[in-house]
């Protein structure tokens, strides 16, 4: 799928592989390419469409590598970029809750995660108008629940 999508110069593509590789856990090999192909998305960037969404996988791509310093900065650059969607602005808003807990930033990554809860219960209803949204849902509630998950089991060691 790498080669491919480098051969084709086809950043959407990897784009969409990549998040569909690292919305969950990876490790290994899975981890390199899928990764690689994130770097590749937004190195093609610079003159297309959707920037911040190459930026969220980026994010995530750094989360699922262990720098979490860097997911939350490329998180916080997706979030606030001036032509952001909601859908993007909600799994970069869980992105940098999940950096924020993993840097024992608890303060922050809860900051983070109700930034993202009021984006998605404001523009709920958006998400169901169009089909790309509805995929775009999945990944910010996947990346929600993962957040909510570690935040409850920071919240249980704090105790």
């Amino acid at each position: 799928c790498l080669d491919f999508a480098v051969q084709l110069g086809d950043a959407w593509s990897a784009e969409m592989a990549s998040k569909a590789a690292l919305v969950l856990p990876v490790e290994g090999a899975d981890l390199e390419v899928a990764g690689r192909l994130a770097d590749f998305a937004f190195l093609q960037s610079s003159n297309q469409n959707f920037p911040p969404w190459r930026s969220m996988a980026k994010a995530l791509a750094e989360y699922r590598r262990g720098h979490f310093d860097s997911a939350h900065e490329w998180a916080n650059h997706a979030a606030t970029a001036r032509d952001v969607d909601f859908s993007c602005q909600a799994a970069a808003f869980f992105i940098d809750a999940l950096a924020q807990a993993r840097l024992l930033r608890n303060e922050s990554a809860r900051t983070a995660f109700r930034a993202g809860i009021a984006v998605t219960k404001q523009h709920r209803a958006n998400f169901m108008l169009e089909h790309w949204f509805v995929r775009d849902w999945v990944l910010a509630d996947l990346l929600r629940r993962e957040a909510e998950t570690l935040l409850n089991d920071r919240a249980g060691l704090a105790n």
